[in-house]
């Protein structure tokens, strides 16, 4: 997916059964030393899978599915546990990543929320809105959250750290030179005023589209900004780690 960054796969394994009373065999596989949401994402995705075929199951897990009838908590139990694991090994071996970020469980599955539901909340009630996906990276060797910005629009703005503001045509204009594309980051709180307040969401905290009476002094705003220098250190939502199983 995407926009959450989770990702999973089913095999088809017809060639490799021995036992003649299976028809047919499909692995399900998800790698462990991920964060907690991954399995939240892949639960509803298998137990539909599981469904449609008509699946016994087996699950080699420690603590997973017992019997061979699918069960969506002992599924989660197993793989949460599983996950656990791996991030023990992981962690204190040799084969730690070098660079290694982390952010608390209920923040992690609050921006997984928001960009899981992003393009759905897009077309809620016949609008069609842009709406931002929430991402990662490292400036000055620190994490932060950031969201788009593209232009000033008028769109629904998720609580980040960080707005990274696109200009294509709010570009500050050159001396005689035509204006060029650029960015730059801007710190939430000083668009307290500019924007409306963060009101409360199903995820996070949302600032609503603003208005058309606001948007001269906006678009002021976000012209007159210094664009960022430099290149931005993306940071996938994949290698952000839960806080709470170090």
């Amino acid at each position: 997916n995407e926009d959450t960054g989770v990702y999973f796969s089913f095999e088809y394994l017809e060639d490799e059964i021995e036992e003649d009373e299976i028809e047919s065999f499909a692995q399900f596989n998800q790698n462990y030393f991920r964060p907690h949401y991954f399995a939240l994402e892949a639960e509803p995705e298998l137990a539909a899978f599981i469904e449609y075929f008509g699946c016994s199951v087996s699950d080699p897990q420690i603590d997973g599915i017992e019997e061979d009838t699918y069960s969506s908590e002992m599924f989660l139990r197993g793989w949460n546990n599983g996950n656990r694991a791996a991030y023990s090994i992981m962690l204190n071996s040799g084969k730690r990543p070098e660079e290694i970020y982390f952010r608390p469980t209920a923040e992690l599955e609050a921006i997984w929320r928001w960009n899981y539901a992003r393009k759905a909340s897009g077309h809620a009630e016949g609008e069609d809105l842009f709406v931002p996906k929430i991402m990662f990276a490292s400036l000055s060797g620190e994490l932060k959250t950031y969201c788009v910005w593209p232009d000033a629009a008028q769109i629904p703005m998720p609580k980040t750290d960080l707005v990274l503001a696109i200009r294509r045509e709010l570009a500050p204009k050159k001396i005689f030179r035509r204006k060029v594309d650029d960015f730059c980051f801007i710190e939430q709180a000083e668009l307290e005023g500019l924007l409306p307040n963060f009101e409360p969401n199903s995820s996070m905290p949302t600032r609503k589209p603003h208005s058309e009476e606001s948007m001269d002094s906006i678009r002021k705003f976000v012209r007159g900004r210094i664009p960022h220098q430099g290149g931005i250190t993306g940071i996938s939502l994949d290698n952000v780690l839960n806080s709470e199983y170090r």
